[in-house]
């Protein structure tokens, strides 16, 4: 039976030797060791053939008992190395097979990276026609923040609704107002009518009768605005202001003024919530005034603007200021409403009728003034002109309003320029005619207004001889009734000899001077009619009139300025102006 196990031991090992060939990575004292074993089983082997012989003398042998059991042990030793040697066989694997799995896992991961930047890629170039819907996003977020920004003032999203009782106001009052007939007036100014058209969208309802909006609107202003002491009006603010309209009227402009100030601030004076509510009022369409009047306060009448409407011939008093001083009963949510829509005999304790007409004929209805243009032409004996046209633009200085003819124009000394003007309004105008003299070098010489007429025409001529050659330059203006001037100018070259005689001389040739000679110079300063080059033209009548005034002034400015040219010889003047009015000579 040992034999057999022996066998079997054998076998196997010779099995092992492909196991040997295939393990490197067993060292060679493991195989030297293995081999070693296998000749001592094999020694053992043939001792135990030589025994198995003499087995029957061996059956009682202790000593060989004990053999056979340490071969039973070298057995199990045997076993063991085996399956140690099968679990290296399997947990080891060949290079090519472990080669094999390197690379395969490498293009696993080379794949996984290709796909993952491929993907990426992809989105990259989905992301391209992502713009637009970036762009809505960017376009609508204007209109978020449009529709978002009114939550930052609740009250200007809301729809107001007067929270007082009317029971103070009777049914004869609310009759009168229901039957009011509407008509909006607007006040031109942009700015303050977007500030008016939210007071009327939030306290105005279509479904409501004219009493019940007019009282809101006058609750409107109660609840949501300040009453503040009077403030100083400025007139550089009050023109500021209104500087985009020309209004006809500086009582319009101050009303304006006030209005968008209180509109504006929530707060004002007496006289800027007075002004505030008598536009909105016009603005809703009915026919209110702003009244520069008085008040009894504290006993004493004293300066108080306050608003009247219209209505069939009555003036009916509203004072938003002087019903928040006189609140007494606010958290009962009752008002007195003692100034609204109350006549004058009402409130005889309080008002009196001072200013009211005045107030009301002063009040444009926010006018404007029309359009302020100035045609101009220069003209000579030899043929030349040129003209030019200035339109008066508000909130430009003079020269901002002037406008250069141009042309060409080149007279010898003596010759006569002809000046003709005309105006797109009618009415009271102021001519001028304001001359610079140059040098032949174009080094300033002097200047002065030789020509000052206020006429009720639109039309106007005046004639100009220089008398010093070199450059002239020639201002015409016009100014009209409401301080508006427009300028057109020209430069004229003047060809000759400048005349630098001396006193002396100049007297010795006046007595080397012929009676002819002295005749024709009396003609030549004789004042000269000229027709003008735009009919309608009447010298004989509107043209005559000459301001007195005006032509002490000009005198005045001709001595201050050509104080030295007049100490010399007429022969030394720059020039003449010839007017059907008056003869003026400086320089």
């Amino acid at each position: 039976m040992s034999q057999n196990k022996n066998d079997e031991l054998e076998l196997e090992y010779l099995d092992d030797e492909s196991y040997l060939e295939e393990d490197d990575n067993n060292s060679e004292d493991e195989y030297i060791e293995l081999f070693e074993e296998i000749d001592e089983d094999e020694e053992y082997e043939d001792d135990l053939s030589a025994d198995k012989r003499n087995m029957d003398t061996y059956d009682d042998d202790e000593e060989l008992n004990e053999e056979f059991a340490d071969d039973e042990d070298l057995d199990n030793d045997a076993k063991k190395v085996n399956l140690k040697k099968e679990n290296n066989n399997k947990e080891k694997l060949p290079k090519n097979v472990i080669v094999n799995r390197v690379m395969i896992g490498m293009g696993i991961a080379i794949a996984c990276f290709t796909i993952f930047y491929a993907i990426v890629i992809a989105d990259m170039f989905k992301a391209e026609p992502a713009p637009e819907p970036e762009t809505n996003n960017v376009v609508e977020q204007p209109s978020t923040e449009v529709i978002e920004q009114p939550t930052e003032e609740p009250e200007d999203d809301s729809v107001f609704t007067s929270p007082y009782l009317d029971t103070n106001i009777s049914q004869e009052v609310k009759d009168i107002l229901c039957d009011v007939s509407l008509d909006s007036m607007d006040s031109g100014l942009n700015k303050l009518e977007l500030r008016v058209e939210n007071v009327i969208s939030k306290a105005v309802n279509e479904d409501k009768t004219i009493y019940e909006n007019v009282r809101n609107i006058y609750d409107y202003f109660i609840k949501n605005f300040e009453v503040t002491n009077k403030s100083y009006v400025d007139e550089d603010a009050v023109y500021d202001t209104c500087s985009s309209v020309d209004y006809k009227s500086y009582f319009d402009m101050e009303l304006i003024y006030r209005a968008n100030k209180a509109l504006n601030k929530k707060s004002g004076s007496p006289e800027d919530l007075a002004c505030a509510l008598t536009i909105v009022f016009r603005s809703y369409g009915l026919e209110a005034y702003y009244i520069e009047g008085e008040a009894k306060i504290d006993g004493e009448y004293e300066d108080r603007g306050y608003t009247v409407v219209a209505i069939d011939d009555e003036y009916y008093v509203f004072d938003v200021a002087y019903e928040m001083e006189n609140i007494t009963d606010e958290a009962n949510l009752e008002l007195e409403y003692a100034t609204f829509c109350k006549t004058f005999d009402e409130v005889e304790d309080i008002y009196n009728d001072e200013g009211v007409e005045d107030s009301i004929d002063n009040f444009e209805e926010f006018a404007t003034l029309p359009q302020l243009t100035f045609d101009a032409e220069f003209s000579t004996d030899n043929g030349g002109s040129t003209s030019g046209r200035a339109k008066y633009i508000k909130g430009y200085s003079e020269s901002g309003n002037s406008t250069d003819a141009g042309g060409d124009i080149i007279i010898n000394l003596g010759e006569k320029i002809y000046l003709d003007g005309s105006v797109s309004n009618s009415g009271s105008n102021t001519w001028k005619l304001n001359v610079k003299v140059f040098d032949t070098e174009m080094n300033y010489v002097t200047e002065s207004v030789l020509y000052n007429v206020t006429t009720d025409s639109k039309y106007n001529s005046v004639t100009y001889t220089p008398s010093i050659a070199g450059y002239v330059r020639l201002n015409y203006m016009v100014t009209d009734a409401y301080g508006r001037t427009c300028t057109v100018y020209t430069i004229v070259e003047v060809v000759g000899e400048e005349e630098t005689s001396t006193d002396d001389e100049d007297t010795s040739k006046e007595e080397e001077s012929t009676d002819d000679e002295s005749t024709s110079e009396e003609e030549d300063s004789t004042p000269e009619t000229t027709s003008p080059k735009y009919p309608p033209y009447e010298p004989d009548t509107s043209d005559k009139t000459t301001d007195p005034t005006s032509s002490k002034e000009e005198e005045t400015s001709q001595d201050e300025t050509t104080s030295k040219d007049e100490a010399t010889d007429n022969s030394e003047s720059s020039g003449e102006v010839d007017n059907p009015e008056e003869t003026t000579s400086s320089m």
